[in-house]
Protein backbone atom coordinates (compact mmCIF):
# COMPACT_ATOMS: atom_id res chain seq x y z
CA UNK A 1 0.00 0.00 0.00
CA UNK A 2 1.26 3.48 -0.84
CA UNK A 3 0.32 6.24 1.56
CA UNK A 4 1.24 9.87 2.19
CA UNK A 5 2.84 10.37 5.58
CA UNK A 6 2.08 12.89 8.27
CA UNK A 7 4.79 15.45 7.72
CA UNK A 8 4.37 17.37 10.95
CA UNK A 9 5.23 21.02 10.70
CA UNK A 10 5.15 22.39 7.16
CA UNK A 11 8.54 24.00 7.58
CA UNK A 12 11.12 24.54 4.88
CA UNK A 13 14.31 26.34 5.83
CA UNK A 14 16.32 28.06 3.12
CA UNK A 15 19.94 28.51 4.14
CA UNK A 16 23.13 29.63 2.43
CA UNK A 17 26.14 27.33 2.08
CA UNK A 18 29.47 28.71 0.97
CA UNK A 19 30.75 26.94 -2.15
CA UNK A 20 34.32 25.78 -2.63
CA UNK A 21 36.55 28.41 -4.17
CA UNK A 22 34.66 31.31 -2.62
CA UNK A 23 31.77 31.25 -5.09
CA UNK A 24 28.28 32.51 -4.29
CA UNK A 25 26.18 30.52 -1.81
CA UNK A 26 23.53 28.17 -3.07
CA UNK A 27 20.24 27.43 -1.39
CA UNK A 28 19.69 24.62 1.12
CA UNK A 29 16.11 23.41 1.53
CA UNK A 30 15.21 21.34 4.62
CA UNK A 31 12.07 19.24 4.16
CA UNK A 32 9.63 18.39 6.98
CA UNK A 33 10.45 15.11 8.71
CA UNK A 34 8.11 12.20 8.03
CA UNK A 35 6.91 9.44 10.32
CA UNK A 36 7.19 5.90 8.94
CA UNK A 37 6.12 3.57 11.71
CA UNK A 38 3.00 5.23 13.10
CA UNK A 39 2.06 3.36 16.31
CA UNK A 40 4.33 0.34 15.79
CA UNK A 41 7.31 -0.54 18.02
CA UNK A 42 10.22 0.13 15.62
CA UNK A 43 13.82 1.13 16.30
CA UNK A 44 17.43 1.35 15.07
CA UNK A 45 16.62 2.13 11.44
CA UNK A 46 19.09 2.07 8.54
CA UNK A 47 18.85 3.84 5.17
CA UNK A 48 20.12 3.53 1.59
CA UNK A 49 19.34 5.12 -1.79
CA UNK A 50 19.23 3.15 -5.03
CA UNK A 51 20.60 4.17 -8.46
CA UNK A 52 17.17 5.44 -9.55
CA UNK A 53 16.77 7.58 -6.42
CA UNK A 54 14.51 5.15 -4.57
CA UNK A 55 15.00 5.50 -0.81
CA UNK A 56 14.92 2.41 1.42
CA UNK A 57 14.61 2.35 5.21
CA UNK A 58 14.86 -0.81 7.33
CA UNK A 59 14.09 -1.17 11.03
CA UNK A 60 13.59 -3.78 13.71
CA UNK A 61 9.91 -4.23 14.53
CA UNK A 62 9.11 -5.78 17.89
CA UNK A 63 6.30 -8.30 18.10
CA UNK A 64 4.72 -10.19 21.02
CA UNK A 65 6.07 -13.70 21.38
CA UNK A 66 3.70 -16.69 21.47
CA UNK A 67 3.09 -18.04 24.96
CA UNK A 68 4.65 -21.39 23.99
CA UNK A 69 7.83 -19.85 22.51
CA UNK A 70 11.02 -21.56 23.71
CA UNK A 71 13.16 -18.41 23.76
CA UNK A 72 13.58 -16.51 26.97
CA UNK A 73 13.15 -13.21 25.13
CA UNK A 74 9.97 -11.41 26.21
CA UNK A 75 9.29 -10.38 22.61
CA UNK A 76 10.32 -11.22 19.07
CA UNK A 77 11.66 -8.86 16.47
CA UNK A 78 11.72 -9.01 12.69
CA UNK A 79 13.22 -6.78 10.02
CA UNK A 80 10.87 -4.64 7.92
CA UNK A 81 11.51 -2.27 5.03
CA UNK A 82 9.84 0.80 3.50
CA UNK A 83 10.63 2.48 0.21
CA UNK A 84 9.92 5.81 -1.47
CA UNK A 85 10.26 6.46 -5.20
CA UNK A 86 9.45 10.20 -4.97
CA UNK A 87 12.19 11.59 -2.70
CA UNK A 88 10.30 10.75 0.48
CA UNK A 89 6.96 12.38 -0.36
CA UNK A 90 5.13 9.04 -0.15
CA UNK A 91 6.21 5.62 1.09
CA UNK A 92 5.31 2.00 0.45
CA UNK A 93 5.47 -0.70 3.10
CA UNK A 94 6.45 -1.83 5.52
CA UNK A 95 7.24 -5.19 3.94
CA UNK A 96 8.90 -8.07 5.83
CA UNK A 97 12.56 -8.71 5.06
CA UNK A 98 12.61 -11.90 7.10
CA UNK A 99 10.34 -14.44 8.71
CA UNK A 100 9.31 -13.82 12.29
CA UNK A 101 9.60 -16.18 15.25
CA UNK A 102 13.00 -15.10 16.57
CA UNK A 103 14.81 -11.92 17.54
CA UNK A 104 16.38 -10.21 14.53
CA UNK A 105 18.18 -6.90 14.69
CA UNK A 106 21.27 -4.74 14.03
CA UNK A 107 20.17 -4.41 10.42
CA UNK A 108 22.10 -2.49 7.75
CA UNK A 109 21.04 -1.83 4.15
CA UNK A 110 22.94 -1.11 0.88
CA UNK A 111 21.63 -0.88 -2.71
CA UNK A 112 24.02 -1.61 -5.58
CA UNK A 113 23.95 -0.09 -9.07
CA UNK A 114 21.77 -2.92 -10.38
CA UNK A 115 19.10 -1.97 -7.85
CA UNK A 116 19.64 -5.09 -5.74
CA UNK A 117 18.78 -4.38 -2.10
CA UNK A 118 21.12 -6.01 0.43
CA UNK A 119 20.09 -6.18 4.11
CA UNK A 120 22.34 -7.70 6.78
CA UNK A 121 21.19 -8.55 10.29
CA UNK A 122 21.70 -10.79 13.30
CA UNK A 123 19.22 -13.57 14.04
CA UNK A 124 19.12 -14.81 17.64
CA UNK A 125 17.72 -18.32 17.95
CA UNK A 126 17.51 -21.00 20.62
CA UNK A 127 19.51 -24.23 20.24
CA UNK A 128 17.96 -27.64 21.10
CA UNK A 129 19.92 -27.43 24.36
CA UNK A 130 18.17 -24.19 25.25
CA UNK A 131 21.17 -21.95 24.60
CA UNK A 132 21.01 -18.70 22.67
CA UNK A 133 22.78 -18.73 19.31
CA UNK A 134 23.32 -15.92 16.81
CA UNK A 135 23.37 -16.20 13.02
CA UNK A 136 24.70 -13.59 10.61
CA UNK A 137 22.15 -13.27 7.82
CA UNK A 138 22.14 -11.48 4.47
CA UNK A 139 18.83 -10.86 2.68
CA UNK A 140 18.70 -9.74 -0.97
CA UNK A 141 15.83 -8.37 -3.02
CA UNK A 142 15.69 -8.00 -6.81
CA UNK A 143 12.17 -6.59 -6.93
CA UNK A 144 12.60 -3.32 -5.09
CA UNK A 145 12.21 -4.69 -1.58
CA UNK A 146 8.91 -6.50 -2.10
CA UNK A 147 10.44 -9.93 -1.43
CA UNK A 148 13.78 -11.20 -0.13
CA UNK A 149 15.97 -14.28 -0.29
CA UNK A 150 17.88 -14.93 2.95
CA UNK A 151 21.19 -16.74 3.33
CA UNK A 152 23.19 -17.53 6.48
CA UNK A 153 26.65 -16.03 6.08
CA UNK A 154 28.02 -17.16 9.46
CA UNK A 155 26.56 -19.51 12.06
CA UNK A 156 29.15 -19.30 14.86
CA UNK A 157 31.14 -16.74 16.85
CA UNK A 158 28.62 -14.00 16.03
CA UNK A 159 28.57 -11.59 18.95
CA UNK A 160 27.12 -8.23 17.92
CA UNK A 161 26.78 -5.27 15.54
CA UNK A 162 27.51 -6.33 11.94
CA UNK A 163 28.24 -3.56 9.41
CA UNK A 164 27.72 -3.97 5.65
CA UNK A 165 29.49 -2.64 2.53
CA UNK A 166 28.77 -3.57 -1.11
CA UNK A 167 30.63 -2.54 -4.26
CA UNK A 168 28.60 -0.63 -6.81
CA UNK A 169 28.55 -3.59 -9.20
CA UNK A 170 27.36 -5.89 -6.39
CA UNK A 171 30.26 -8.32 -6.75
CA UNK A 172 32.18 -7.47 -3.57
CA UNK A 173 30.24 -7.76 -0.32
CA UNK A 174 31.81 -7.29 3.11
CA UNK A 175 30.50 -7.77 6.61
CA UNK A 176 32.46 -6.85 9.72
CA UNK A 177 31.09 -7.81 13.11
CA UNK A 178 31.98 -8.02 16.75
CA UNK A 179 33.26 -11.44 17.73
CA UNK A 180 35.84 -12.99 20.02
CA UNK A 181 38.72 -12.19 20.22
CA UNK A 182 38.21 -9.18 17.95
CA UNK A 183 36.17 -7.85 15.03
CA UNK A 184 35.82 -10.40 12.24
CA UNK A 185 35.48 -9.87 8.50
CA UNK A 186 33.40 -11.92 6.07
CA UNK A 187 33.89 -11.29 2.36
CA UNK A 188 32.40 -12.40 -0.95
CA UNK A 189 33.69 -11.51 -4.41
CA UNK A 190 31.01 -13.23 -6.46
CA UNK A 191 27.91 -11.40 -5.31
CA UNK A 192 27.35 -13.56 -2.25
CA UNK A 193 27.55 -17.00 -3.88
CA UNK A 194 30.60 -17.95 -1.81
CA UNK A 195 32.16 -16.43 1.30
CA UNK A 196 35.57 -16.23 2.88
CA UNK A 197 36.20 -15.84 6.58
CA UNK A 198 35.68 -15.17 9.33
CA UNK A 199 39.04 -13.40 9.41
CA UNK A 200 39.76 -11.84 12.79
CA UNK A 201 40.97 -8.25 12.63
CA UNK A 202 42.71 -7.21 15.85
CA UNK A 203 44.13 -3.69 15.65
CA UNK A 204 46.13 -3.93 18.88
CA UNK A 205 48.14 -6.70 20.50
CA UNK A 206 45.84 -6.91 23.52
CA UNK A 207 43.37 -9.64 22.66
CA UNK A 208 41.60 -9.06 25.95
CA UNK A 209 39.77 -6.11 24.44
CA UNK A 210 36.13 -5.62 23.52
CA UNK A 211 35.49 -4.19 20.02
CA UNK A 212 32.25 -3.36 18.22
CA UNK A 213 32.18 -2.00 14.64
CA UNK A 214 30.40 1.32 14.03
CA UNK A 215 30.94 1.86 10.30
CA UNK A 216 32.14 0.13 7.13
CA UNK A 217 32.88 1.80 3.79
CA UNK A 218 34.24 0.66 0.42
CA UNK A 219 36.22 3.13 -1.70
CA UNK A 220 35.99 3.23 -5.52
CA UNK A 221 39.47 1.66 -5.79
CA UNK A 222 38.44 -1.26 -3.57
CA UNK A 223 40.08 -0.06 -0.35
CA UNK A 224 38.00 -1.16 2.63
CA UNK A 225 37.57 1.02 5.70
CA UNK A 226 35.92 0.46 9.05
CA UNK A 227 35.65 2.27 12.37
CA UNK A 228 35.60 0.56 15.73
CA UNK A 229 35.91 1.62 19.39
CA UNK A 230 37.51 -0.67 21.96
CA UNK A 231 37.41 -1.11 25.73
CA UNK A 232 39.69 -3.47 27.71
CA UNK A 233 37.64 -6.44 28.86
CA UNK A 234 39.12 -6.27 32.35
CA UNK A 235 37.86 -2.72 32.79
CA UNK A 236 34.52 -3.50 31.17
CA UNK A 237 33.85 -6.45 33.46
CA UNK A 238 34.89 -4.51 36.54
CA UNK A 239 32.02 -2.11 35.92
CA UNK A 240 33.96 0.99 36.91
CA UNK A 241 35.56 3.76 34.88
CA UNK A 242 37.41 2.67 31.76
CA UNK A 243 38.80 4.04 28.52
CA UNK A 244 37.35 3.92 25.02
CA UNK A 245 39.93 3.99 22.23
CA UNK A 246 38.77 4.91 18.72
CA UNK A 247 40.26 3.04 15.77
CA UNK A 248 39.97 3.43 11.99
CA UNK A 249 41.36 0.59 9.86
CA UNK A 250 41.87 0.33 6.12
CA UNK A 251 42.88 -2.50 3.80
CA UNK A 252 43.84 -2.47 0.12
CA UNK A 253 44.13 -6.25 -0.20
CA UNK A 254 40.60 -7.47 0.54
CA UNK A 255 41.21 -7.58 4.27
CA UNK A 256 44.41 -9.67 4.26
CA UNK A 257 46.30 -6.86 6.02
CA UNK A 258 45.28 -3.63 7.69
CA UNK A 259 46.57 -0.17 8.42
CA UNK A 260 45.40 1.18 11.77
CA UNK A 261 44.80 4.79 12.76
CA UNK A 262 44.15 5.75 16.37
CA UNK A 263 41.82 8.73 16.74
CA UNK A 264 42.37 9.04 20.48
CA UNK A 265 40.78 7.87 23.72
CA UNK A 266 37.98 9.03 25.98
CA UNK A 267 36.69 7.90 29.38
CA UNK A 268 33.78 5.47 29.39
CA UNK A 269 31.26 4.82 32.15
CA UNK A 270 27.91 3.20 32.75
CA UNK A 271 26.80 6.31 34.57
CA UNK A 272 27.70 9.95 34.44
CA UNK A 273 25.60 10.64 31.35
CA UNK A 274 25.34 14.32 30.56
CA UNK A 275 21.91 16.00 30.45
CA UNK A 276 20.17 12.63 30.02
CA UNK A 277 19.06 10.60 33.05
CA UNK A 278 18.02 7.63 30.89
CA UNK A 279 21.38 7.19 29.19
CA UNK A 280 22.61 3.68 30.00
CA UNK A 281 26.10 3.94 28.54
CA UNK A 282 28.20 6.98 27.71
CA UNK A 283 30.93 6.15 25.22
CA UNK A 284 32.91 7.96 22.55
CA UNK A 285 31.74 6.82 19.13
CA UNK A 286 33.33 6.96 15.62
CA UNK A 287 31.97 6.67 12.08
CA UNK A 288 33.56 6.43 8.63
CA UNK A 289 32.71 7.39 5.03
CA UNK A 290 34.62 7.62 1.72
CA UNK A 291 33.96 10.00 -1.19
CA UNK A 292 34.20 9.28 -4.92
CA UNK A 293 37.89 10.19 -5.14
CA UNK A 294 38.84 7.85 -2.27
CA UNK A 295 39.23 10.43 0.50
CA UNK A 296 38.14 9.03 3.87
CA UNK A 297 36.28 10.95 6.56
CA UNK A 298 36.18 9.96 10.22
CA UNK A 299 33.66 11.55 12.56
CA UNK A 300 33.70 10.95 16.29
CA UNK A 301 32.53 12.18 19.64
CA UNK A 302 34.90 12.56 22.54
CA UNK A 303 34.87 13.99 26.02
CA UNK A 304 35.20 13.25 29.68
CA UNK A 305 32.73 11.32 31.80
CA UNK A 306 30.17 13.69 33.25
CA UNK A 307 30.87 16.39 30.66
CA UNK A 308 29.30 17.18 27.26
CA UNK A 309 30.80 15.32 24.33
CA UNK A 310 32.28 17.19 21.37
CA UNK A 311 31.78 16.29 17.71
CA UNK A 312 34.84 16.19 15.41
CA UNK A 313 35.64 15.44 11.76
CA UNK A 314 38.98 14.66 10.12
CA UNK A 315 39.97 13.36 6.69
CA UNK A 316 42.70 11.29 5.02
CA UNK A 317 43.68 11.30 1.35
CA UNK A 318 46.47 8.70 1.62
CA UNK A 319 44.82 5.55 2.93
CA UNK A 320 45.04 6.59 6.57
CA UNK A 321 48.78 7.27 6.63
CA UNK A 322 48.06 10.84 7.66
CA UNK A 323 44.93 12.65 8.85
CA UNK A 324 43.92 16.28 8.91
CA UNK A 325 43.59 18.06 12.23
CA UNK A 326 40.17 17.39 13.80
CA UNK A 327 37.63 20.10 13.03
CA UNK A 328 34.70 20.77 15.39
CA UNK A 329 31.46 20.18 13.51
CA UNK A 330 29.18 21.65 16.15
CA UNK A 331 29.75 23.55 19.36
CA UNK A 332 26.16 24.50 20.07
CA UNK A 333 25.46 25.92 23.56
CA UNK A 334 22.51 25.15 25.79
CA UNK A 335 20.73 28.43 26.58
CA UNK A 336 19.17 27.00 29.73
CA UNK A 337 22.49 26.22 31.39
CA UNK A 338 25.15 28.05 29.36
CA UNK A 339 27.30 24.95 28.88
CA UNK A 340 27.80 23.10 25.61
CA UNK A 341 25.21 20.75 24.17
CA UNK A 342 25.98 17.04 24.47
CA UNK A 343 26.61 15.47 21.04
CA UNK A 344 25.90 11.79 20.39
CA UNK A 345 25.23 9.14 17.71
CA UNK A 346 27.31 10.68 14.88
CA UNK A 347 26.79 9.57 11.26
CA UNK A 348 28.73 10.66 8.17
CA UNK A 349 28.12 10.38 4.41
CA UNK A 350 30.37 11.48 1.53
CA UNK A 351 29.90 11.99 -2.20
CA UNK A 352 31.74 13.45 -5.17
CA UNK A 353 35.01 15.25 -4.45
CA UNK A 354 34.85 16.42 -0.85
CA UNK A 355 31.08 16.73 -0.38
CA UNK A 356 30.41 15.53 3.16
CA UNK A 357 27.47 15.66 5.58
CA UNK A 358 27.53 14.80 9.27
CA UNK A 359 24.36 14.07 11.25
CA UNK A 360 24.08 13.76 15.00
CA UNK A 361 21.81 14.17 18.02
CA UNK A 362 22.30 16.91 20.59
CA UNK A 363 20.33 18.43 23.46
CA UNK A 364 20.86 22.16 22.90
CA UNK A 365 17.13 22.79 23.38
CA UNK A 366 16.77 20.42 26.34
CA UNK A 367 15.14 17.47 24.56
CA UNK A 368 17.02 15.61 21.84
CA UNK A 369 17.00 16.86 18.24
CA UNK A 370 18.53 15.51 15.02
CA UNK A 371 20.91 17.93 13.32
CA UNK A 372 23.15 17.89 10.25
CA UNK A 373 25.90 20.03 8.79
CA UNK A 374 27.55 19.78 5.38
CA UNK A 375 30.78 20.85 3.72
CA UNK A 376 31.39 21.06 -0.06
CA UNK A 377 35.18 20.97 0.21
CA UNK A 378 36.27 18.26 2.67
CA UNK A 379 35.80 20.49 5.69
CA UNK A 380 37.44 23.73 4.54
CA UNK A 381 34.10 25.56 4.67
CA UNK A 382 30.81 24.60 6.28
CA UNK A 383 27.15 25.42 5.85
CA UNK A 384 24.73 26.19 8.63
CA UNK A 385 23.56 23.55 11.08
CA UNK A 386 20.29 22.06 9.80
CA UNK A 387 17.47 20.92 12.10
CA UNK A 388 16.15 17.68 10.56
CA UNK A 389 13.78 16.66 13.38
CA UNK A 390 11.30 19.41 12.55
CA UNK A 391 8.28 17.20 13.20
CA UNK A 392 5.04 17.75 15.09
CA UNK A 393 3.84 15.84 18.11
CA UNK A 394 2.47 12.43 17.18
CA UNK A 395 1.32 9.84 19.73
CA UNK A 396 3.69 11.28 22.29
CA UNK A 397 6.86 10.42 20.38
CA UNK A 398 8.14 13.85 19.45
CA UNK A 399 7.44 17.55 19.34
CA UNK A 400 8.79 20.43 17.32
CA UNK A 401 11.09 21.06 20.29
CA UNK A 402 12.71 17.62 20.04
CA UNK A 403 12.23 14.11 21.40
CA UNK A 404 12.94 12.51 24.76
CA UNK A 405 15.04 9.50 23.71
CA UNK A 406 17.06 8.52 20.63
CA UNK A 407 15.59 5.05 20.27
CA UNK A 408 18.34 2.46 19.86
CA UNK A 409 22.06 2.87 19.32
CA UNK A 410 22.25 4.09 15.71
CA UNK A 411 20.36 5.40 12.69
CA UNK A 412 21.12 5.76 8.98
CA UNK A 413 22.41 8.36 6.52
CA UNK A 414 22.86 8.75 2.75
CA UNK A 415 24.00 11.53 0.40
CA UNK A 416 23.05 11.30 -3.28
CA UNK A 417 24.73 12.55 -6.46
CA UNK A 418 21.79 14.94 -6.81
CA UNK A 419 22.92 16.60 -3.59
CA UNK A 420 20.10 15.35 -1.37
CA UNK A 421 20.75 14.28 2.21
CA UNK A 422 18.60 11.64 3.93
CA UNK A 423 18.80 10.74 7.63
CA UNK A 424 16.69 8.27 9.61
CA UNK A 425 16.43 7.77 13.36
CA UNK A 426 14.25 6.26 16.07
CA UNK A 427 12.52 8.41 18.67
CA UNK A 428 10.71 7.43 21.86
CA UNK A 429 9.53 8.80 25.17
CA UNK A 430 11.60 6.29 27.18
CA UNK A 431 14.39 3.74 26.70
CA UNK A 432 11.94 0.83 26.80
CA UNK A 433 9.72 2.36 24.12
CA UNK A 434 7.48 2.20 22.31
CA UNK A 435 9.32 4.02 19.56
CA UNK A 436 8.87 5.28 16.03
CA UNK A 437 11.03 5.70 12.92
CA UNK A 438 11.43 9.11 11.30
CA UNK A 439 13.12 10.30 8.11
CA UNK A 440 14.50 13.79 7.55
CA UNK A 441 15.89 15.16 4.30
CA UNK A 442 17.41 18.27 2.78
CA UNK A 443 18.66 19.41 -0.60
CA UNK A 444 22.15 20.51 0.40
CA UNK A 445 24.28 20.50 -2.80
CA UNK A 446 23.71 21.15 -6.49
CA UNK A 447 23.42 18.00 -8.60
CA UNK A 448 26.69 16.71 -10.02
CA UNK A 449 24.90 16.07 -13.30
CA UNK A 450 26.29 12.55 -13.25
CA UNK A 451 24.35 9.33 -13.07
CA UNK A 452 25.18 7.01 -10.23
CA UNK A 453 27.61 4.37 -11.35
CA UNK A 454 29.81 6.68 -13.42
CA UNK A 455 33.47 6.93 -12.27
CA UNK A 456 32.92 10.31 -10.62
CA UNK A 457 29.66 9.36 -8.93
CA UNK A 458 29.31 9.29 -5.15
Amino acid sequence: MKFPLASGVALTSVLGLACAGGGPPFQVSVQPAVLLSESAHDWEPALAVGPDGTVYVTAGRREPRPEDAESGMPFGQRIVIWRSSDSGATWEGPWPVSDGGSFQGDQRVVVDDHGVVHVSYMDLTTTPEGQMSALLQLATSRDGGRSFTVQTVLDHDVSDKPELAVSRDGRDIYLVLESRPGPSLMGSHDGGDTWGGPRVVVPVEDRGTHFWPTGLALAPDGRLWFSVPSIPNSELQAGGPSTTTLHVLSSDDWGASWHESNLGSSPWSRGGCVHDPECRVKSAYPGIAVDAVGRAYAVNTDGRAGEPYRLLLRSSADGGETWSEPVPVSEAPRPSSGDLADHDYPMVAADGDGRVCVAWVDDRSGPRSMWARCTPDAGATWGDELLLSNMASDQGHTTTEGFAVFYGDYGGIALTDEGRLYVTWGAATAMDGPGAVWVGSADVFPSTGLERGSPAGG
